[in-house]
């Protein structure tokens, strides 16, 4: 028949070596030092005080530490916090010196304390990233948030200087970090007629900040006879835009597709490197 109740010292050391005891069936227990040496305690047992093991604590799966009956049984082990929103630590783990190396708080925010090692990819949502607030910044500071990272490929054109354009080449290639975007083109056209619009070239993967204007740009990699004058020339980013556009800089005078200056009908190579910045 079940027991009721066993009173405080009603289980002496040694007494036990193996028990099971059941759902409700005791009330109050005081179970003394050594007193079990193999023991299972069913569903839900409450201990008021602290609990040690001279070895290692396993729980079940789906098991939970803390509120109980808060958590579903679907779900994996589970640490319960006491109050949402707190900012209080529900799990800290400490080293043998007791100092606090790992640790979640209740509103999620996690502190590590000497590195981690991912063996993974760290999945960030999206307007969210790596808060750089606590490191020092120049007084004009407005973001120390790293909030992207991307690197692809794009199909530049000539948007403006020659007609109905074929091309020989047409390589994109760009990494984005931030707002900050560099970019690689290798350019050339093999038919089309020139004319006497400005020569923009286009598709980049990201427009120009509005920001400021003609401030960001690209030069000359290598210019395959595609611009013939000894007059320098340079490529400016046009705000808001997704294109280049290509000028003199002894006067700033924009550069057409019919000049006499320019391959006939772009058919040369035009290698450029982009840096510029995006909203």
């Amino acid at each position: 028949m079940p027991i009721s109740r066993i009173k405080t010292d009603g289980i002496q050391d040694d007494a036990i070596t193996s028990a099971k005891i059941g759902n409700t069936n005791i009330a109050t227990a005081d179970i003394a030092d050594d007193a079990v040496t193999g023991a299972k305690i069913e569903n839900n047992p409450t201990v008021a005080g602290n609990l040690a093991t001279g070895g290692t604590l396993a729980i079940a799966g789906h098991g939970s530490i803390g509120n109980a009956g808060t958590v579903a049984g679907t779900r994996a082990l589970t640490v319960v916090g006491a109050t949402d929103g707190t900012g209080s630590q529900i799990f800290v783990g400490y080293n043998s010196s007791l100092s606090s190396k790992f640790s979640v708080r209740d509103d999620g925010y996690t502190t590590i304390g000497a590195g981690m090692n991912v063996q993974g990819n760290i999945s960030v949502p999206s307007s969210s990233g790596i808060d750089f607030s606590s490191h020092a910044n120049a007084a004009g500071m407005t973001s120390e948030l790293l909030d992207d990272y991307e690197e692809g490929t794009f199909t530049p054109v000539f948007q403006q200087g020659i007609s109905s354009a074929g091309y020989a080449v047409q390589v994109g290639t760009y990494i984005k970090i931030g707002r900050q975007v560099t970019a690689s083109i290798y350019l050339r056209a093999n038919s089309g007629t020139e004319n006497n619009s400005h020569i923009y070239i286009g598709g980049l993967p990201y427009a120009f900040t509005n920001d400021i204007d003609h401030t960001f740009g690209a030069f000359f990699t290598y210019n395959g006879g595609f611009w013939t004058s000894s007059v320098n020339t340079t490529w400016l980013g046009l705000r808001n835009t997704a294109y280049l556009a290509f000028y003199r800089q002894n006067d700033g005078g924009s550069i057409v597709g019919s000049n006499s200056d320019v391959a006939n009908n772009l058919n040369a190579d035009c290698r450029i490197t982009v840096v510029y910045r995006t909203d």
